[in-house]
């Protein structure tokens, strides 16, 4: 499913860390065209994460194995609603 262009252009989807993968990532953002609404922004320490989380609508948090519940709890503490994998042992 693909999300209309004028949809599209309301959303803005910040990756926090790196792209680890021989720049698999930021290629893959590149091929489809979506570089303005897909930012990968590198390593951010606690203070700047608070910052971004304060000004999220949404954490979507697609690893299954990275922080063990602490980026959901960092975002609950701003408000922010989460959005994840039901089994993944953090959650329950």
């Amino acid at each position: 499913m693909q999300i209309k262009r004028k949809e599209r252009n309301k959303i803005l989807y910040i990756i926090l860390g790196e792209d680890t993968q021989d720049m698999f990532l930021s290629q893959y953002i590149r091929n489809l065209g979506i570089e303005d609404n897909v930012k990968i922004m590198g390593f951010k320490d606690r203070e700047e994460l608070i910052k971004y989380y304060c000004v999220s609508d949404l954490l979507v948090q697609s690893s299954t194995s990275e922080g063990f519940g602490s980026p959901f709890l960092e975002a609950f503490s701003c408000g922010i609603p989460v959005l994840t994998f039901s089994d993944l042992d953090a959650v329950e």
